[in-house]
């Protein structure tokens, strides 16, 4: 059985590595053909645009990798009580100078973190079920107090009759519409 585990842990379509002691990276056992590396490290952006071909016993050496600055967004969101909302989603969308987004999940104390982003503004939006949306523009990145009071839903129901009798009218369409801002 330990033979079947090394072949299915040789059959991964990927492998990890992190900076050794002298800050470089190695990969043993590499199959010939393409391979394309991921490179992620905490306040950079992530790589994932470097392909290579190894050749059967190649030894591909000496590659620097370089890497962005990246940004971060951070906060808590909570509800009008100030209790945390915990697996709310967040996203972070800009558009200037240039294209960046990310998304993440609240944890159970309702905090929040989005790295990996460009410099630029940014619309932050938070949803969770049974909440209203919460929303932020404009947001600099490298900001770790983006936080959101969130409110929970309400809800309306109700009968349509027919005029002055009780006929409850079966088959209608009720629209709401929010009055103010």
């Amino acid at each position: 059985p330990s033979g079947l585990v090394f072949i299915a842990a040789e059959l991964r379509k990927t492998k990890d590595a992190t900076t050794g002691p002298d800050r470089e990276f190695r990969f043993g056992g590499v199959r010939p053909g393409k391979v394309k590396l991921l490179v992620t490290a905490e306040k950079f952006l992530k790589r994932e645009d470097l392909e290579f071909e190894v050749a059967e016993g190649a030894e591909i050496r000496n590659i620097v990798v370089t890497l962005e600055k990246g940004y971060t967004i951070a906060g808590r969101v909570t509800d009008q009580n100030g209790n945390a909302v915990p697996k709310a989603q967040v996203y972070a969308s800009g558009s200037y100078p240039t294209p960046s987004y990310g998304t993440t999940e609240t944890g159970p104390e309702g905090y929040y973190r989005i790295p990996g982003l460009k410099s630029g503004r940014f619309t932050v939006n938070v949803r969770a079920t049974g909440y209203s949306v919460g929303m932020k523009t404009e947001v600099q990145p490298d900001d770790d107090s983006v936080d959101f009071v969130i409110v929970k839903n309400g809800s309306i129901s109700g009968k349509v009759t027919a005029g002055a009798s009780v006929t409850v009218v079966e088959r209608f369409r009720v629209t709401l519409s929010i009055v103010g801002g």
